[in-house]
């Protein structure tokens, strides 16, 4: 730095007596020669000039600062978001009543079923003979002349349980033809009336006419669905009608076809000549609702009430009776 400062000073004329160099007052020929010179002498004191002064700036004043390494942005990962649990319903504090739904909210609900009765004893394809071993199975047959009667029911009951109708119906008109019974004629009846063979049916009836196996007969068509068959059928064999059973199965048909009026006049009549069977009753006061005749309706189930009732169907008759009352249907 102070070799700079001395030649700016001698430029400057600061320790020249005359303010112009003597050199420079010669000829141009002689002056070209002193610029080169000149040139050729601040070019190196330029350049040292500058390293002194690099090395001045790193004694003093340090390293320079780093740049800042630029910070990469990577995408976030977002974790898959879990469902909430779900909480659990409250539980009721014990002592507090649940709400129970009020009654007006609850359609009326009828039951269109009818119930059928027993019939003083249950209808039913059954065993008849008690006196064979039911775990053995079934011995080979023997031939026609020693043919076991029971041995014969017997089989024909186990073929009715499978499912072989045919062969069932058969192995009972060979026993009928040894033996009649009560329990004969009434599974021979049911048998007739799944395999849709009613002219059979229908003469056996002509040969052993009695109320319980018209009403087997004609209620195992009625089930099936032979809706007509049953109206059809029935008009045949009304005047065994003693205890109402037919005119029951009649009102059955006709209100599976929708004919309400037909089905009410009939159960009336089975009502009216059996009025202690809790079936006919429910029945015929379940239909009596229907074409809101609420007090005769009330009354039957007031005293269907006052009896020794199956547990389903007094259920049901206490419910028809808190539907009358809370509605106030009956004045």
């Amino acid at each position: 730095m102070s070799l700079i400062i001395d030649v700016l000073k001698k430029f400057k004329g600061g320790e020249r007596k005359t303010s112009v160099y003597p050199l420079l007052t010669k000829s141009k020929r002689e002056r070209n020669p002193l610029n080169r010179k000149a040139l050729f002498l601040l070019v190196p004191i330029t350049l040292i000039s500058f390293v002194a002064a690099y090395f001045i700036t790193q004694l003093f004043i340090g390293e320079p600062v780093p740049p800042i390494p630029e910070v990469k942005r990577t995408a976030m990962q977002v974790s898959e978001v879990s469902k909430p649990p779900v909480p659990e319903s409250p539980q009721l504090p014990q002592g507090q009543p649940i709400k129970q739904e009020q009654e007006h909210d609850r359609k009326e609900e009828i039951v269109r079923e009818p119930v059928r009765s027993n019939l003083e004893e249950k209808v039913q394809v059954e065993k008849l003979t008690e006196d064979i071993n039911q775990k053995e199975k079934t011995p080979p047959l023997k031939r026609s002349t020693e043919v076991d009667f029971n041995t014969l029911l017997y089989a024909a009951d186990r073929y009715f349980k499978e499912g072989d109708l045919r062969r069932s119906a058969d192995l009972y008109e060979k026993a009928l033809g040894m033996r009649v019974t009560d329990g004969l004629v009434n599974n021979l009846l049911v048998v007739y009336a799944r395999l849709g063979e009613y002219e059979k049916a229908e003469e056996l009836l002509m040969r052993y006419p009695k109320e319980r196996f018209a009403y087997s007969y004609l209620m195992e068509l009625a089930q099936g669905g032979h809706l007509k068959k049953v109206l059809k059928s029935s008009e045949k064999f009304l005047y065994l009608d003693k205890g109402g059973y037919i005119h029951f199965v009649r009102s059955y048909a006709y209100e599976g076809l929708g004919d309400m009026g037909n089905a009410l006049e009939e159960m009336g009549k089975a009502y009216e000549k059996n009025p202690r069977n809790p079936y006919f009753a429910y029945n015929y006061a379940r239909l009596l609702e229907t074409f809101r005749k609420y007090k005769e309706a009330y009354n039957i189930y007031v005293n269907l009430n006052t009896e020794q009732l199956d547990p389903n169907l007094r259920s049901i008759v206490k419910e028809r009776l808190k539907y009358i009352e809370y509605y106030g249907l009956v004045r």
